[in-house]
């Protein structure tokens, strides 16, 4: 295919895929809905990892990959590109495509079963477009107790706008918040402790006191009561 047709052909594929963006952002603002990808630094402050491993080159599958590092704000969930500055590079990778061009593979942050963009988001909206269901990424996973759904999303605020509020992460009946996270890697720690903190006391078997004849035991209003509490 000659190159001024496969660039011909993506830039088609851009102005198509701006259309259905504009759609879409009209249609979250009606329907409430968001299509944000998700901030990787943000998820990596709210969920804490303990530490990162190298997994290598693998295949993706793209409907995972639910957030970038650095483009979270340049394309929708669904890796719809926002902004037309961005038709001059998108095109050049989705004429390669046409073209049969091999691309190296992204790169990938695997945090919590979930995956975020750290190099690569333009091959990843273009491959999305021609309908691929995985892609070559070499992967880093992050270890973490939280598991992240495709259906959670930000609710920092969207588009370039910051937002002051703590950065929580929704799915469709949870949420996580920074301080839920902070304190769920000692969670089993606290609960085993409570446990052992509630478990009654075994009572102690006390002797009756022998009282002289003729002398009789008084019990006063407060020790009465006293008791009674004890054995409710």
């Amino acid at each position: 295919m000659k190159d001024n047709t496969a660039t011909a052909l993506a830039a088609d594929d851009f102005g198509r895929l701006r259309v259905r963006e504009i759609i879409q952002r009209v249609a979250s603002l009606i329907t409430g809905r968001r299509d944000d990808l998700l901030s990787f630094t943000d998820v990596k402050d709210i969920l804490r990892p303990s530490d990162e491993s190298y997994r290598g080159i693998r295949p993706v599958r793209i409907d995972s990959i639910v957030g970038s590092e650095g483009r979270y704000n340049d394309f929708t969930r669904s890796f719809l590109p926002r902004h037309r500055h961005m038709r001059g590079r998108w095109t050049r990778v989705g004429a390669a495509r046409y073209e049969e061009i091999g691309l190296p593979a992204i790169r990938l942050y695997e945090i919590g079963g979930a995956y975020f963009v750290r190099d690569g988001n333009h091959r990843v909206s273009v491959a999305k477009t021609a309908g691929v269901e995985f892609i070559d990424a070499e992967v880093t996973s992050l270890s973490t107790y939280f598991t992240i759904t495709p259906d959670m999303t930000s609710t920092s605020g969207s588009g370039s706008t910051p937002s002051r509020t703590p950065t929580t992460f929704c799915a469709a009946k949870s949420c996580v918040s920074p301080r839920q996270a902070a304190t769920t890697s000692c969670s089993h720690r606290s609960r085993s402790g409570a446990a052992a903190r509630r478990s009654p006391r075994a009572p102690r078997s006390r002797s009756p006191r022998r009282s002289s004849p003729g002398t009789a035991r008084h019990t006063s209003p407060s020790s009465s009561s006293s008791a009674a509490k004890g054995c409710s």
